[in-house]
């Protein structure tokens, strides 16, 4: 018999998320002046949002039900701390500051990373806990045709399509996907047996992407679409009938020219964002953003990068006296250092001017190899500045918008060691957050209003691991990691933890192939929340640990190639909370087929 648990897919395509190696991409224009820092690289699948992410490692989601708003919690922060960025542009919701991850399906996403830390004197505003990078401007020519299927509980059914041209040098992507979910899964209440009602999701997304390559450049164009029409999920303690409709809409052209000793990078992408509560409230966001870099080469050992980023934003919601807008001019400069054999340092250093406010955020940070001898021992480490400017509700909400409030800044830390070998490797960080400025809304006469109050701490570890074995009959495959996390409002009780932030969260991935054929178990462990910040008994949201498993086959047929897979999450069945009195699904299932040509 197969290890039950084990199974590490011999094709990329096999599983829904792929881990490689944490890695510095020194050819990406994002990340790579980031020595020092934490780089986890993911290969995206078909099925899903965004937000399964958490399915696949410790990173905490606070998810309002099943499909419903997702946001995310890096490092011990909140969900206005994590930097999203597509294809070099911010796409952090101007009016809310942060990104819903259930909206995106990941059919439309290629490759994706997760930086973690502080990330401002690359990325910009809001870059504090770390950043989110989706990047699909490289079209891989894998196959001319994919088709894509899955079905599953509770009236789950996700459809995709992808469909490539290639002229000489020119390529061409369509992706299409559409998914529904019922969402009608039975919970207990009370000792009885309920089963959920008004949870429905339907979800759309369209990409249309082209690369050319012209002599010395590289043209890149993507135009993007993502729809989400939601009931919201209601408490085990509320009858509401409320619906959400979202809608993003992104768009970007790049052209890239190179040389052997430079680089000139320049970019023009607009973002779209609304929603439309109950079919009458909308608000909805503008971004217009303009990107220019020019990287090159100072002797051997030396590279920089110079640059400027601008953004003219604009908003309108039933909420605000009229249309809002915001300007935002960006310089930055980076550097690499290679002076020494075995150490490479990196200094970012960006000047940032949003409307009346001048933010300043350095960082430096580095890598060493300290024996010449044994190079799989790597020591690394980062200082930086981050900060996140107040959104357009913060600002111009009404009643309640505070037009006189001030950037939240922060001064990260991290220090961490790095082991690898030929079939393992480990990880270990440690990092230090002191967050200053933070905006909360607190009641004043009467009107909720936000003020610049909180000072927050956040220490923590993070330790990561994978081993990986090879027999005769199978390839087995180990990945774990896990992190604890003490985020404290310095100015609340002693040892009071940040609500909705687990103290301990842990992720477990064991795998074992045999040719085509695959089983996967994964354990994902989320540590108890609270819901204030009393951290009162009332408050308090259980921890739990959810188990899944995944089978999986690949065959060829003439030159096509089919890859099938059945999930079983949550297999024990577990009842448990991600938000207070909010139901979650027990035990499901999800059949997918991939069909590739």
């Amino acid at each position: 018999m197969l290890l039950i648990i084990c199974v590490y897919s011999l094709s990329a395509q096999t599983d829904s998320l792929v881990y490689l190696d944490e890695v510095e991409i020194l050819g990406s224009p994002v990340n790579k002046y980031l020595a020092g820092t934490v780089i986890q690289t993911i290969r995206s699948g078909q099925s899903g949002a965004l937000d399964q992410l958490a399915d696949n490692s410790s990173i905490y989601f606070k998810e309002y039900g099943n499909g419903q708003l997702s946001t995310i919690t890096l490092r011990g922060t909140s969900a206005s701390h994590t930097n999203v960025l597509w294809n070099g542009l911010p796409v952090n919701s101007p009016t809310l500051g942060q990104t819903d991850f259930t909206i995106w399906p990941m059919f439309l996403v290629d490759d994706l990373a997760i930086q973690k830390g502080s990330g401002s004197s690359s990325f910009g505003s809001g870059s504090i806990g770390g950043s989110i990078i989706l990047d699909n401007s490289v079209i891989k020519n894998d196959s001319l045709i994919t088709l894509y299927t899955g079905v599953g509980s509770f009236g789950q059914l996700d459809l995709g399509s992808a469909v490539q041209l290639q002229i000489g040098e020119l390529t061409s992507e369509t992706r299409l996907f559409t998914g529904k979910i019922q969402n009608n899964f039975p919970y207990e209440l009370r000792g009885e047996e309920v089963r959920q009602e008004h949870a429905s999701v339907d979800r759309l997304g369209v990409s249309q992407r082209v690369n050319l390559a012209a002599g010395n450049h590289f043209l890149f164009a993507e135009a993007a679409y993502a729809r989400n029409d939601r009931q919201i999920q209601p408490t085990i303690t509320s009858t509401s009938r409320d619906v959400l409709l979202s809608e993003n809409l992104r768009f970007v052209i790049s052209d890239e020219i190179f040389s052997n000793k430079f680089r000139h990078f320049i970019s023009v992408g607009y973002t779209w964002d609304q929603t439309v509560f109950n079919e009458v409230s909308t608000t909805g966001s503008h971004q217009i953003i303009g990107n220019y870099a020019f990287d090159f080469q100072v002797g051997k050992k030396i590279t920089s990068r110079l640059g400027m980023t601008a953004i003219e934003a604009w908003a309108t919601s039933g909420s605000y006296s009229g249309r809002e807008r915001q300007n935002q001019i960006h310089l930055f400069s980076s550097w690499n250092f290679s002076l020494l054999d075995g150490l490479l340092l990196s200094l970012n250093l960006r000047e940032a001017i949003h409307d009346e406010n001048a933010v300043f955020a350095p960082s430096i940070g580095g890598e060493w190899t300290p024996l010449k001898s044994f190079d799989r021992l790597k020591i690394r480490g980062q200082v930086g500045r981050g900060y996140r400017v107040p959104t357009f509700n913060d600002l111009f909400w009404n009643p309640g918008g505070n037009p006189d409030l001030l950037p939240e800044f922060s001064i990260n830390y991290e220090a961490g060691i790095d082991l690898t070998g030929d079939t393992f490797s480990l990880g270990i960080t440690g990092f230090v957050s002191d967050i200053d400025q933070w905006i909360q809304w607190i009641p004043t006469d009467g009107i909720w209003s936000p003020l610049n109050i909180r000072n927050v701490n956040v220490t923590g570890v993070e330790v990561s691991s994978t081993t990986s074995f090879s027999f005769d009959f199978c390839n087995l495959s180990l990945h774990a990691n896990y992190e604890y996390t003490l985020s404290r409002d310095l100015s609340a009780p002693e040892n009071t933890q940040l609500p909705y932030v687990p103290r301990h969260s842990g992720f477990t991935q064991l795998k074992v192939a045999r040719k085509h054929a695959h089983i996967t178990g994964r354990w994902n462990y989320t540590g108890e929340r609270f819901n204030t910040l009393s951290n009162s008994r009332q408050g308090r949201i259980d921890d739990f640990g959810l188990l899944d498993i995944i089978v999986g086959q690949s065959f060829d047929v003439a030159q096509i190639a089919f890859t099938a897979r059945i999930s079983a999450n949550n297999v024990f069945d577990t009842g448990y909370e991600n938000v207070i009195n909010t139901a979650m699904p027990g035990r499901n299932y999800l059949i997918e087929l991939t069909i590739r040509y």
